[in-house]
C-alpha cells in the first residue's frame, strides 16, 4: 500500500533499496548482505513512491546497487532532491500566474495533470494555504473593524469559525494545514492582541464618560434649582479630586469632558452656561490660576469654535420662536400704534431676532447700514461672521426698500450694493429689488389672512395699492394669467368643464380689471393672452355670458384661422375709421374726452391706436360707440400725455406723476436750449430710449432727439431730481409770498390808510404794531405801545375798509355775499354815497339770489350787513 508523506513507525518503515528506489519489482533478487545502521533522515520517513520515470537501465542499475553502495545511495538522493525541486519550481510558477480563484479551482477540479505529481502537489497545496490564509486574514480585518461587536464579541470563535470550513476543506494535506495554520495563527495572536488594548481603552472611555454623564446630569440639576452659572461650574469643578483619586481619572481628561459639556449646551443655545464654563478661571489643588479653558491651547480653538456657535443657535432659536410677534410689531407700526418702548424692550430681550437696521426701520428712523460684524475670533470663525453680515445687509436693504414702496419710491430705486459670504461686495440690480419687495408684500398680505388680521379681500386690494404705486410685478398674479388661456385647449373646452386654472385667470383678471386695468399691462406680456382676456371680459360684462360660453367665445375670437367680418362688423369698422380720421384732422368726440379733453399733438398715432384697439372690440361683438369707448379707456391705461402727445409707457418704471415731471424737464431744456437750437417747448416730446431704460427729448415732428445729448437722456433719477428742484423753488416762491403778504398784509391786523396814502396795522384793540424785522427777512410784528385814535379806519378816498371783518350771526351764504359786496365797494364798484342799507342789500341780494329776489330781502340782509359793519368799526358810517 502507498504511504501517505510524513513520519511513519519504525517497524513499518521499508528497506533503504526500496525506499529509494519507489516500490517496484527488481529485475533480480538481491543478495543478503549485513548493512550498518546509519542516521539519515530517510530512516524515519517513509517516501512517497517515486512516478515512473522510464529511467535508463544504467539508472536501474545503479538503483539495485545502492543497496550494496553507500556512495550509491547518495548519488540516488542527491536525484531524488533535484526532482523534488524542479517539481515545487514548476508548481510555483504554474500557480503563481493564475489569481487565487483560478488556482483553487483548478486544484478543487482535480483536472490538474501535474498534481500526480506529489513533490509537485506538495508545493500547490503549501501555495494556496498561504494564499487562502491572507484572504482570509483580509476579510477577517474587514469584518473585525465593521461588524464584529468589539465590546462582547468572542474573537477567538470568530476566527476559528472563519478557519473551520477551509481546515476542513483542505486539512488532509499536511502541506496546506502547516502553511494556512502559521499564517492565521499569528493573525490571531494579533488581533487578539488589538481587541485587549481596545477593550482596555473602552473601559477607560466608559469610565470617562460616566464622568460627562455626572456633569451634564449635576449641572443640569442644579440649573432646574436656580443656581447661577458660576455657581453650577464650581460645583462641577470641585468633582476632579475624587475623580482622579477613585476613577484615576486625571484633570486633563476631566478638562476635555467640561468641553463636552459646554458644547452640548452650545447645541441647545444656551451661551451663558457655555460661557460660564469656558471662560471660567480654574485653580490648582496647590493653589496655582491656571487660567480658563478658552485660554488654554489645547482647548483655544475649539472654546472659541463652540462660543461662536452657541451665539449663533441662540439667534437661530430666538428668530424662529418670535416670527409671530415679529410680525405683530411690523403690523402695529403699519397701524401707526407701535409702541417704541416696548419694541426696544423686547429686542434687548430678544436678540436676532430684530437687527438694529429693522428696529430703526420700524420708528421711522432709517438706519440701513449700521450692523457692525463683531471681532472675529479666530480665522476659521470668519466665514461664519461674514455670513451673518450678508444676512443682515440683505435684510437690512429689504427693510429699506419696504419702506420706499410704502411711499411709492420703488421707480426711485437704484442699483444697490450689499455684501455677499466671502466678505466681498455684491451689486444688487434694481429688477433682483423690486422682486425681493415683490415677494415680501405678497408674505406679508398673506400672512395679515393667516393670522386673522385681514380678509382676502382686503389682502387683495393691499396688493393692487403697492403693485399699482410701485409698478410691481406679482409673480403669482403673472403665472395665474399665463396658466389661463394655456388650459382653455379645445379638448377641455369642448363640452367639459372648464380646469381650475381657467377659472382662476379669468377671475383675476376681471378683478384687476376693476381695480386698476394698468396692472394688466404689466403682468401679461403676451398680445394673444391679453386679447383672450379681453374677449371674456366683453361676452360677459357686455352679452351677459356664463364662464363656460364667454371662454368659447374668447376661444373663438382669438383663434388662429382668419374668418371675414361680418357685415354689421364692416360696418362698424367704416364707423370707427370715421371718427378716429374725425380726432386725427381736429376733431374731438366726447369717447376721447376720457384721454384729456384736448386735442393730441400725435393725433395721427392716437386715432390709428385707438381705431385698432376699437375694431378689436368690435369683432367681439360691440357697437362702435362701446368699441370706442373700451379702446380709449385701454388706451388711456396704457398712455401718458407729456407735453402735449399722447406717449405709450405700459410696463415702464415710471411714477404716478410721470407725465407731469417729463414735462417739466421738457419746458425747462427749451427755457435754457430753446433759443439757440431755435424752438419752444411746444415742440418737444420725449419717446423710449433704445437701451429701453430711458427717454430722450425729441422734436415732436421728425422724431429725431435735440442737440445737447447729456440733457436730451431722461432717467427717472434725473427726472426726480428736476421734479424735486422745481418742488423746491415752488415752496420757497411760496414762502416769500407769505413773507411778502405778512409784511405788507399781516394775519389778524388790520390796515388803515391815511389820506398821504401810508399805513398804519392795527389790531382790534386799535393797537398800532410794526415790522421790525431787516434785510427782507420773515417779518417779526411788535407792539408799539402806541394806539391809533382816529375813529376808524379808511381808504386814501376815505372808503371803509374791513379787513378781517366778521359778520357773526348771519348765515354763510349772506356772509359770503356782504364780503363780495364789501370788495366791490372797497374796489369802487359802487359810489360811497350809495352805502346805504337798500344799496348794501340790493347788491349784497343780487349776489346771492339774483334780480327775482324779493326787495324786502335785500333790504333787511343790508341792514344786517350794516349793522355788522357798524359793530366792527364803532361807526355809524
Amino acid at each position: 500500500m502507498t504511504k501517505l508523506p510524513g513520519l511513519t513507525r519504525h517497524d513499518d518503515r521499508p528497506s533503504i533499496g526500496s525506499a529509494n528506489g519507489g516500490m517496484k519489482q527488481n529485475p533480480f533478487k538481491l543478495p543478503s548482505v549485513q548493512l550498518q545502521p546509519q542516521a539519515r533522515p530517510v530512516d524515519t520517513y517513509s517516501r512517497p513512491q517515486a512516478p515512473e520515470t522510464g529511467g535508463s537501465g544504467l539508472m536501474q542499475l545503479s538503483e539495485a546497487l545502492a543497496q550494496i553502495s553507500p556512495n550509491l545511495q547518495s548519488f540516488l538522493a542527491d536525484r531524488t532532491d533535484k526532482a523534488k525541486k524542479d517539481a515545487e519550481d514548476k508548481a510555483n510558477r504554474r500557480l503563481s500566474g493564475m489569481s487565487f480563484e483560478e488556482a483553487r479551482s483548478a486544484i478543487d477540479s482535480g483536472k490538474m495533470s501535474e498534481m500526480d505529481n506529489p513533490w509537485f502537489k506538495a508545493a500547490a497545496m503549501n501555495q494556496i494555504g498561504e494564499r487562502l490564509a491572507y484572504t482570509r486574514v483580509n476579510e477577517l480585518t474587514k469584518e473585525y473593524e465593521t461588524n464584529f461587536d468589539k465590546d462582547k464579541g468572542d474573537l477567538e470563535s470568530f476566527i476559528r469559525e472563519r478557519m473551520a470550513g477551509d481546515l476542513e476543506k483542505y486539512g488532509d494535506s499536511p502541506h496546506f494545514v502547516r502553511a494556512y495554520n502559521t499564517i492565521m495563527n499569528n493573525f490571531s495572536v494579533k488581533a487578539n492582541t488589538i481587541q485587549a488594548q481596545h477593550q482596555t481603552e473602552q473601559i477607560k472611555q466608559d469610565t470617562i464618560s460616566g464622568v460627562y454623564d455626572v456633569f451634564s446630569g449635576k449641572a443640569r440639576t442644579m440649573l432646574g434649582e436656580g443656581k447661577s452659572e458660576a455657581e453650577v461650574v464650581a460645583a462641577l469643578r470641585a468633582e476632579y479630586s475624587g475623580n482622579r483619586e477613585l476613577l484615576k481619572i486625571d484633570y486633563k481628561d476631566q478638562d476635555r469632558e467640561m468641553v463636552r459639556l459646554a458644547e452640548s449646551f452650545a447645541n441647545e443655545g444656551n451661551v451663558k452656561m457655555a460661557e460660564a464654563i469656558l471662560n471660567s478661571e480654574r485653580t490648582g489643588d496647590d493653589g496655582t490660576k491656571l487660567g480658563s479653558l478658552a485660554s488654554n491651547r489645547e482647548f483655544q480653538n475649539d472654546a472659541n469654535r463652540i462660543l461662536l456657535s452657541a451665539k449663533n443657535r441662540m439667534e437661530n432659536n430666538n428668530e424662529e420662536a418670535t416670527r409671530d410677534r415679529r410680525f405683530n410689531f411690523w403690523d402695529s407700526a403699519r397701524q401707526g400704534k407701535l409702541d417704541r418702548e416696548e419694541l426696544t424692550g423686547w429686542h434687548k430681550a430678544n436678540p436676532g431676532a430684530f437687527s438694529e437696521a429693522q428696529v430703526q426701520s420700524l420708528i421711522n428712523q432709517s438706519d440701513n447700514y449700521n450692523a457692525q460684524i463683531a471681532k472675529e475670533a479666530s480665522e476659521a470663525n470668519q466665514k461664519l461672521a461674514l455670513a451673518e453680515r450678508a444676512k443682515k445687509s440683505e435684510t437690512d436693504l429689504l427693510t429699506k426698500n419696504m419702506e420706499t414702496a410704502s411711499r411709492g419710491m420703488v421707480p426711485y430705486l437704484e442699483e444697490a450694493t450689499v455684501f455677499t459670504k466671502t466678505g466681498e461686495t455684491k451689486t444688487v440690480s434694481v429688477d433682483d429689488q423690486k422682486k425681493a419687495i415683490a415677494k415680501e408684500t405678497v408674505d406679508r398680505t398673506e400672512w395679515l389672512v393667516k393670522n386673522g388680521k385681514a380678509n382676502p379681500d382686503q389682502a387683495f386690494d393691499m396688493q393692487v395699492e403697492s403693485f399699482s404705486s410701485n409698478n410691481l410685478t406679482n409673480p403669482k398674479w403673472e403665472n395665474v394669467l399665463r396658466s389661463g388661456p394655456i388650459a382653455a385647449t379645445q379638448v377641455t373646452t369642448s363640452g367639459g368643464k372648464a380646469p381650475a386654472q381657467l377659472k382662476d385667470g379669468t377671475d383675476l383678471y376681471m378683478r384687476l380689471h376693476s381695480a386698476n386695468p394698468g396692472l394688466l399691462e404689466q403682468h401679461i406680456k403676451n398680445d394673444k393672452t391679453r386679447e383672450f382676456y379681453e374677449s371674456y371680459r366683453i361676452a360677459t360684462q357686455y352679452a351677459g355670458l356664463d364662464h363656460e360660453q364667454a371662454v368659447q367665445t374668447a376661444m373663438m375670437a382669438t383663434s388662429e384661422i382668419e374668418k371675414a367680418p361680418s357685415a354689421s362688423v364692416k360696418q362698424s369698422y367704416e364707423q370707427i375709421d370715421e371718427k378716429a380720421r374725425r380726432v386725427s384732422a381736429g376733431g374731438w368726440d366726447t369717447w376721447f374726452g376720457t384721454i384729456g379733453g384736448k386735442h393730441p399733438d400725435n393725433s395721427g398715432y392716437v386715432s390709428g391706436e385707438i381705431a385698432r384697439l376699437g375694431k378689436f372690440y368690435a369683432r367681439n361683438g360691440l357697437d362702435s360707440d362701446q368699441a370706442l369707448e373700451e379702446a380709449s379707456k385701454r388706451f388711456n391705461a396704457t398712455h401718458t400725455d407729456v407735453n402735449g402727445s399722447m406717449i405709450y409707457t405700459a410696463g415702464r418704471d415710471i411714477p404716478k406723476n410721470f407725465g407731469e415731471m417729463a414735462s417739466h424737464a421738457i419746458e425747462q431744456y427749451a427755457a435754457e436750449f430753446g433759443g439757440d437750437e431755435g424752438f419752444e417747448s411746444s415742440d418737444l416730446t420725449i419717446r423710449q430710449a433704445t437701451n429701453g431704460n430711458g427717454w430722450l427729448i425729441v422734436d415732436k415732428y421728425t422724431q429725431l432727439p435735440v442737440e445737447n445729448s447729456e440733457r436730451s437722456n431722461l432717467t427717472i433719477r434725473s427726472l426726480y431730481e428736476l421734479d424735486q428742484k422745481r418742488q423746491q423753488e415752488k415752496k420757497a416762491e411760496i414762502i416769500e409770498k407769505q413773507n411778502e403778504k405778512q409784511r405788507t398784509n399781516p394775519a389778524g391786523l388790520y390796515i388803515a390808510i391815511e389820506k398821504d396814502g401810508s399805513q398804519v396795522f392795527i389790531n382790534d384793540k386799535r393797537e398800532i404794531f410794526e415790522n421790525t424785522a431787516k434785510d427782507g427777512r420773515q417779518p417779526r410784528w411788535e407792539n408799539t405801545g402806541k394806539r391809533y385814535s382816529k375813529p376808524i379806519a379808511t381808504g386814501p378816498n376815505g372808503e371803509t375798509l374791513l379787513k378781517g371783518v366778521e359778520l357773526r350771526g348771519i348765515k354763510p351764504e349772506v356772509r359770503d355775499a356782504t364780503e363780495r359786496f364789501v370788495r366791490g365797494v372797497t374796489g369802487g364798484g359802487m359810489k360811497t354815497n350809495e352805502s346805504s342799507a337798500v344799496a348794501i342789500g340790493r347788491i349784497g341780494g343780487e349776489l346771492i339770489g339774483g334780480p327775482k329776489t324779493p326787495e324786502e330781502s335785500f333790504i333787511k340782509f343790508g341792514k344786517e350787513a350794516e349793522a355788522a359793519i357798524n359793530k366792527r368799526n364803532n361807526s355809524g358810517r
